[in-house]
C-alpha cells in the first residue's frame, strides 16, 4: 500500500512541477503589430495582397481589415500582378511565382533570374530581367514558357510596365517604349519627355498614360497613348509609384532632397491638378501604395498599414490587423511591464506579460527609437531616439526630452549605473549624466558610434562600431564612471561584436563566431559556445544565472552555468527568424525578432535561482499615478516602500467619504501593485491615499463610464 501511495504521490509531483518544463515553449505574442509593407495590390475586389520582405505574401479578403500569411515565406517578394485567372509575385533574386487559387499555393515559373519589374495584358506577361544582360522577356501561356525579345530597344532595365486595351508600355532610365503586338516589336515614344531622367513608374487609364519621373522631374501625361507628353505637375518631387482607385489617380512621392519624408497626392481630373492627401497618416515614411475599386492602402514603414475608404482623402491607421512582422531593437522591463522599441514605429509596452501591446509614443519627436534603458531606483524608462533622449515613468502620461548638453541627438545606446546615465551617440562618442538626464557632459570619448552597452559591477561597457579609420568593432570599458576608457576586446583580433551583456565580473559578447566570456571584467577572454550549432550570435542576455543567446539563424540557446555549456532553447519557434534582442520580466523570456515581432517563453521560471526584480529595495517611498487614468472600471495603483512596515491604502470620493481600504497590512520593502475595481461606483473624481510610517501621499484619479 505504501508503494502504491508513493507512486501516486510521485506521479502528481512530476505532473505538477514538471508540467511547466514540458509545456515551456516559445509562442508568438499578439504584437506589437506592424512591419514594412513593400507592395500592396488588388485586382479590384475585396481581396488585397501585400508583400512584407522575407515574410512573403500576406492576404486580406475583407479590404485590408484582417491579414494572414499566404505563402512564399523566406522570399523577398517585390510586387504583384494580375491576369484573368492568375496572380503573379516577383522575387528580385529568384524569379516569378504564380498562384491560380487566389494566393493559397504558389509555383515558380522561371529560373533564378534577377527581376526588375513585370506587367500583364490579358494572359500575356512581360518581365524586365537580367541574366547575362538586361532584356525584356514575354510569355503568352501564363508564364509556362518565355521568349526573349531581340529588339534593341528592349536591351535595358525597365522599372515598370502598364497596359490598356491596345498597347503595352515600359518605362526605364531615359526611355519609354510601346508595343502594339503584345511585345514582339517596340517603338520609342519620347516626344515631350525630359532627357537623362529615370522613369520610376507608369500607369494607364484608357488612352491616358501617366509617367512618374525620378529626381525632380515630376509627372508627365499623354492623352494619345504616349505619342505626345505634357508636364502634369509635382515638380521637385521624386515620383515613386501610382495607384488608381476608380478614376482617382494617386501618386506616392518622396522629397528630392533625399529625406525619408514622403507624401500621397491625389488627382480627380486625370492629372490636371493635384492635392496632398496624407494629413491623417501617422507616419511620414510611406513606402508603398495600392488600391482596389473602393479603398486605397498605404504602407507606413514599420508602422504597418493605413487605409482610406474615401479614395485617399481621409485615412485610418489599421493597427491590429494581423501584421506581426515588425523588427524590434530592444526589450526592457520595469515592474513587470515590458517595453520594446522599433526604428519607425516607436515604443510599445505590455502590462500583461506580452498578451496585448499598446503603442506608447506621446511626446516623442521621432519614432526611430534605437534603444531603451531602465533606472529602477528612480522608476524611469529612457529611450534613445534619432532626436535625442526621452524619459517617462508610470507616473507620467508621456515622454519628455532630456537633451541639454548633447551635441549629437542620434542616440544609439543608453547604460544606467546607479545614478549615472551614459548615452552612446551616432557621431560624437559617449555622454554622461548624473542628474537623471537633466543635463549631459562629454566624456573622454568624444568621437565614434556606440551601438551596444552593458553594466557590470563598477564597470560600464560600450561597443564601438567600425569607422573608416577603424574598420572593426571594439569593446571599451570604464572603471571610473566614464572618466577614462580602455579597449578590452577588438574584432580586429577576434570576430565581429554583435551584442554585450554583463553582471558582476562576468561579461558576455555575442559575436559572428559565437560567444566570448570574460570572468575578470574584460581583462581576459575565452570562447564559450560549447554545444551551439550556430556561430553568429546576434543577441545575448543575462538574468540571474541564466544566459540566453539568440542567433542569426533564428535558434536560441540558454546556459545555466555562466556559458560553460549551452542547451537548445527552441521549442515552439518557427521560420528561423533572426533574434535581434532579448529581455525578461522575471516571469517570461522575450525574444524580439527581425520581421517577426516578439516571442515569449515561460521556462525562465524553471530556474531555482531566479530572483524577481521587484524585490530590489527602492531608495525611497513613492506613490505613483494610477494607470490607466482616466479608467473604466479597473486601474492599477503602484507604490514603493523604502522599509518594511504597516501600510494603509484608502480610496475617497470627492466629498472626503472613505469608499474602501485596498491595503491594511504589514508589507516588505520594495515595489508593490494593487488593483482597484470601481465597477460599483459612478463616474467622477476619486482620491487614493497611502500611509506607511511617516510617509503619506495622496493622488487623484478619474472614473469615466
Amino acid at each position: 500500500m505504501k508503494t502504491v501511495l508513493y507512486y501516486i504521490l510521485s506521479f502528481f509531483i512530476i505532473l505538477f512541477f514538471g508540467s511547466s518544463r514540458i509545456n515551456a515553449q516559445w509562442t508568438q505574442t499578439s504584437g506589437p503589430q506592424g512591419g514594412t509593407l513593400y507592395s500592396i495590390a488588388s485586382n479590384g475586389g475585396s481581396t488585397v495582397f501585400a508583400s512584407i520582405g522575407y515574410n512573403g505574401v500576406y492576404k486580406s479578403t475583407d479590404n485590408g481589415a484582417h491579414w494572414l500569411q499566404s505563402g512564399l515565406y523566406g522570399n523577398p517578394v517585390g510586387n504583384f500582378y494580375f491576369s484573368s485567372n492568375s496572380i503573379y509575385a516577383t522575387d528580385q533574386n529568384s524569379g516569378i511565382y504564380r498562384s491560380k487559387d487566389n494566393g493559397s499555393t504558389w509555383i515558380k515559373l522561371i529560373p533564378d533570374n534577377f527581376i526588375w519589374s513585370m506587367g500583364t495584358k490579358g494572359n500575356n506577361l512581360y518581365a524586365s530581367t537580367y541574366d547575362t544582360l538586361p532584356r525584356i522577356i514575354t510569355s503568352a501561356d501564363n508564364g509556362l514558357t518565355w521568349t526573349s525579345i531581340n529588339d534593341p530597344l528592349t536591351l535595358s532595365a525597365f522599372n515598370a510596365f502598364t497596359s490598356n486595351s491596345n498597347y503595352v508600355f515600359a518605362a526605364g532610365y531615359d526611355k519609354v517604349i510601346r508595343s502594339s503586338d503584345n511585345g514582339s516589336h517596340w517603338i520609342n515614344i519620347p516626344n515631350g519627355l525630359p532627357s537623362g531622367t529615370s522613369y520610376n513608374c507608369i500607369a494607364a487609364y484608357n488612352s491616358n498614360i501617366f509617367i512618374g519621373a525620378g529626381g525632380s522631374a515630376g509627372i508627365y501625361r499623354s492623352t494619345n497613348n504616349g505619342l505626345n507628353w505634357i508636364f502634369s505637375g509635382l515638380n521637385n518631387l521624386n515620383i515613386a509609384s501610382f495607384a488608381f482607385c476608380g478614376n482617382v489617380l494617386l501618386a506616392l512621392t518622396t522629397d528630392f532632397d533625399g529625406s525619408k519624408k514622403s507624401g500621397i497626392y491625389r488627382s480627380t481630373d486625370f492629372g490636371l491638378t493635384w492635392i496632398l492627401s496624407n494629413n491623417d497618416i501617422v507616419s511620414t515614411n510611406i513606402n508603398t501604395i495600392g488600391a482596389n475599386n473602393n479603398f486605397v492602402f498605404a504602407g507606413m514603414g514599420e508602422m504597418g498599414l493605413s487605409r482610406s475608404s474615401s479614395k485617399g482623402k481621409d485615412w485610418v491607421w489599421m493597427r491590429n490587423t494581423g501584421f506581426k512582422t515588425i523588427t524590434l531593437n530592444n526589450i526592457v522591463n520595469l515592474d513587470n511591464d515590458i517595453y520594446t522599441c522599433n526604428s519607425g514605429a516607436g515604443i510599445y509596452y505590455s502590462a500583461n506579460n506580452g498578451t496585448t501591446w499598446t503603442d506608447y509614443n506621446i511626446g516623442l519627436k521621432n519614432l526611430n527609437v534605437n534603444c531603451l534603458a531602465v533606472q529602477k531606483s528612480k522608476y524611469i524608462v529612457y529611450a534613445g531616439t534619432d532626436s535625442g533622449v526621452f524619459k517617462t515613468s508610470p507616473t507620467y502620461s508621456m515622454w519628455t526630452p532630456s537633451n541639454n548638453g548633447l551635441t549629437s541627438l542620434r542616440i544609439m545606446s543608453i547604460a544606467v549605473d546607479g545614478n549615472y546615465l551614459f548615452a552612446g551617440t551616432y557621431f560624437d562618442g559617449i555622454f554622461k549624466s548624473t542628474n537623471g538626464g537633466q543635463s549631459w557632459d562629454t566624456t573622454s570619448f568624444q568621437f565614434g558610434r556606440f551601438n551596444q552597452s552593458a553594466v557590470g559591477m563598477n564597470v560600464i561597457y560600450f561597443v564601438q562600431s567600425s569607422t573608416h579609420s577603424r574598420p572593426w568593432r571594439s569593446l571599451f570599458a570604464s572603471y571610473d564612471k566614464g572618466i577614462t576608457w580602455t579597449e578590452v576586446f577588438s574584432s580586429f583580433q577576434y570576430a565581429l561584436i554583435n551584442s554585450v551583456a554583463a553582471t558582476g565580473n562576468l561579461v558576455f559578447l555575442g559575436n559572428e563566431d559565437g560567444v566570448y566570456r570574460s570572468t575578470d571584467k574584460g581583462a581576459t577572454w575565452k570562447k564559450s559556445n560549447l554545444y551551439m550549432k550556430d556561430s553568429a550570435v546576434t543577441s545575448i542576455y543575462y538574468y540571474n544565472n541564466l544566459v540566453v543567446a539568440g542567433t542569426s539563424s533564428g535558434n536560441i540557446y540558454k546556459s545555466s552555468d555562466n556559458g560553460n555549456t549551452w542547451n537548445s532553447f527552441n521549442t515552439g519557434l518557427t521560420n528561423n527568424v533572426p533574434v535581434n534582442c532579448l529581455g525578461s520580466n522575471g516571469k517570461y523570456v522575450f525574444a524580439g525578432s527581425i520581421h517577426n515581432s516578439i516571442w515569449r517563453n515561460n521556462s525562465i521560471t524553471d530556474s531555482p535561482d531566479m530572483v524577481s526584480e521587484e524585490n530590489i529595495n527602492p531608495e525611497k517611498y513613492t506613490l505613483l499615478q494610477n494607470y490607466p487614468n482616466p479608467f473604466n472600471p479597473v486601474t492599477r495603483i503602484r507604490y514603493s516602500l523604502a522599509f518594511e512596515g504597516n501600510v494603509l491604502v484608502k480610496v475617497y470620493d470627492i466629498s472626503g467619504k472613505e469608499i474602501t481600504r485596498l491595503v491594511n497590512e504589514k508589507q516588505s520593502a520594495g515595489y508593490h501593485e494593487i488593483t482597484f475595481d470601481a465597477a460599483a461606483l459612478s463616474s467622477g473624481v476619486y482620491f487614493y491615499e497611502i500611509n506607511s510610517g511617516s510617509f503619506k501621499d495622496i493622488k487623484k484619479m478619474i472614473l469615466i463610464k
